[in-house]
């Protein structure tokens, strides 16, 4: 059977509608979620989603900001160029620690993988008290080397009762506070939410918050 040149012009624009209908859910769609020990498995100019701890922070003078993100199983991390958007820049509201959710264009032209993205499309998904702990930081020391960070813990005497230290919930591993002047007598055997200055002290070889901060845990 003949088709008429109507009946073809008909198909050819149901067909372009076809088209463009798929084309708008493609740019819908949510973009895949990438753990970043796999980034390296993605194609490149990909869209992808991920969540990572904020472990470093700078801005430009254009207005961009530039951070880093960290697995905290794998220690593995990748960099982040945020353009301003109509939301605020992550230094406005997030700290080292944070877990930042993160959707973006990889790229991997540079000397480290980098997500290109928008101010409106980074947020804070848990803060660094909820998510950040001592075994992280056990694990991860030198990414949060001489950084202000917060968490979560109970304050408990050492071994020795000579000065407090911070115990993981579940008491498998612990951290040295350095108290600076803080009176924490007050905060012995509770759940506590800790702000503090981390540092490695190469002559005890120990990791040690210097306190900035305390408060028990709501």
């Amino acid at each position: 059977m003949e088709i008429s040149s109507s009946d073809q012009r008909i198909i050819a624009l149901l067909l372009a509608c076809f088209l463009s209908s798929l084309v708008m859910l493609g740019r819908g769609a949510s973009p895949p979620e990438v753990p970043i020990s796999q980034i390296l498995d993605v194609e490149d100019g990909t869209n992808i989603l991920v969540y990572g701890l904020m472990v470093d922070l700078w801005g430009y003078e254009s207005g961009a900001e530039s951070f880093v993100l960290a697995e905290p199983g794998s220690g593995r991390t990748v960099k982040v160029v945020s353009s301003p958007a109509a939301s605020p820049q992550p230094s406005e509201y997030a700290q080292v620690g944070d877990e930042l959710r993160v959707r973006g264009e990889l790229s991997k032209a540079g000397f480290v993988p980098t997500i290109f993205t928008k101010s409106d499309r980074v947020s804070v998904s848990r803060e660094s008290e909820d998510v950040l702990e001592i075994e992280v930081l056990g694990r991860n020391w030198h990414l949060f080397d001489g950084d202000c960070v917060r968490i979560g813990g109970v304050l408990l005497m050492d071994g020795l009762g000579i000065v407090p230290r911070l115990f993981d919930h579940d008491m498998r591993s612990s951290l040295a506070l350095s108290m600076d002047g803080f009176d924490a007598s007050a905060y012995l055997n509770e759940r506590v939410i800790v702000t503090g200055i981390l540092g490695f002290d190469h002559r005890t070889l120990a990791l040690i918050l210097t306190l900035r901060g305390i408060s028990v845990e709501t």
